[in-house]
């Protein structure tokens, strides 16, 4: 009996955890250093990253968020998620240019990394952002998802995990980014699996009784 209750309350954690936001700092809120310090969630690459400055930009959500003046500069993060078929993926960030960088292009990818240099890009979502400073606008307003195939884990590998990636193009000029959120749903037959468990250790609760 316990072991029924326990294999469901194992299943039930998975989804659980699976069916929510699984980056870490998505708000850049972890850091309270000076300008050019990011959150140790998060990576970058290139030069001018920042995440304190109010006279460049305003956050859209708390009071940090991730900026660059640099055109080559790219933000990552690898999560400890790992990834199932059928698993659907949402993107959603909130991106802000500066009134002297129009014509600024946030991109960010979601990725399956399966260690050894193996990577897997999912898909893409564009951001193009007017040049009105201090506001902020949605990337996921359509709610673009990515659905996790078996080829997508036959090329990433057992145990691949999830990870995101942005980078931007345009002309010079700061922009920000906030509000990052990558939630994974898993796929219906993972459902059905945890409700044929709970059913199975309510029928073995009946019959204890």
């Amino acid at each position: 009996m316990k072991i029924s209750f326990s294999l469901v309350s194992l299943v039930a954690a998975s989804l659980t955890a699976n069916a929510s936001d699984v980056i870490a700092d998505g708000g850049f809120e972890g850091v309270t250093a000076a300008n050019g310090t990011l959150p140790a969630s998060w990576t970058g690459a290139g030069a001018s990253w920042g995440t304190a400055d109010s006279a460049v930009l305003g956050a859209n959500d708390g009071v940090n968020r991730a900026f660059t003046g640099d055109l080559t500069s790219t933000l990552s993060q690898l999560t400890s998620t790992i990834a199932l078929e059928g698993d659907i993926v949402t993107l959603d960030f909130y991106g802000n240019a500066a009134n002297n960088a129009p014509g600024r292009i946030w991109s960010g990818t979601v990725f399956l990394d399966g260690g050894s240099g193996t990577k897997v890009d999912l898909g893409t979502i564009d951001l193009a952002m007017d040049t009105t400073q201090g506001s902020w606008q949605q990337a996921n307003i359509a709610a673009t998802s990515f659905t996790v195939t078996s080829a997508n884990l036959i090329t990433a590998g057992a145990g691949a995990t999830y990870g995101v990636e942005f980078i931007q193009t345009g002309s010079s000029g700061f922009v920000g980014l906030d509000s990052v959120s990558l939630t994974i749903v898993p796929e219906p037959g993972s459902y059905a699996l945890l409700a044929g468990l709970t059913g199975l250790a309510w029928v073995m609760v009946r019959r204890r009784k």
